[in-house]
């Protein structure tokens, strides 16, 4: 049955590698659609988080998948400093961010982002908004402990 599940496994990472080229598609055709880069960003989040760091393509993944996020980021809050409404997953982008930004070492910039959670909450649910709390300050928790390694986590 461990093989079924290995061939379960790379199928997923299979179509995950599909879903991620039509989506880098659909960044190169809207690449200031803040929802688009978002949706890569996670993506490439969610199919590299896992994989092994000395693979060579996974600096090269991670990196990409916290552009995407940075310029969905940066989209967003610019059209919410023009007024325009913000999507619900400035929050979301900004999380997933600041873990990527984490696992490729960059804390300081990890936790400036994970800092702004906060201020994108709005509209979670209340359950959702204490979870992307706690993990917000989790990393950034751990972040700060890889700064400074004397730092007693609060």
């Amino acid at each position: 049955r461990g093989g079924g599940t290995e061939e379960r496994e790379r199928r997923r990472m299979r179509e995950m590698d599909e879903g991620i080229a039509t989506l880098e598609e659909a960044a190169m055709l809207c690449p200031r659609e803040a929802r688009v880069m978002s949706s890569l960003g996670m993506a490439l989040s969610a199919r590299w988080s896992r994989e092994d760091p000395s693979d060579p393509a996974w600096a090269e993944k991670m990196g990409r998948a916290a552009e995407a996020l940075e310029a969905a980021v940066r989209f967003e809050e610019g059209c919410r400093a023009d007024g325009c409404e913000e999507g619900e997953d400035t929050a979301a982008a900004l999380l997933t961010l600041g873990e990527v930004l984490a696992r490729l070492g960059r804390y300081d910039e990890a936790i400036g982002h994970l800092q702004k959670v906060w201020d994108h909450l709005g509209s979670y649910e209340e359950g959702i908004r204490q979870h992307m709390i706690g993990k917000a300050g989790s990393v950034m928790n751990y972040c700060r402990s890889q700064l400074d390694p004397a730092t007693e986590k609060t």
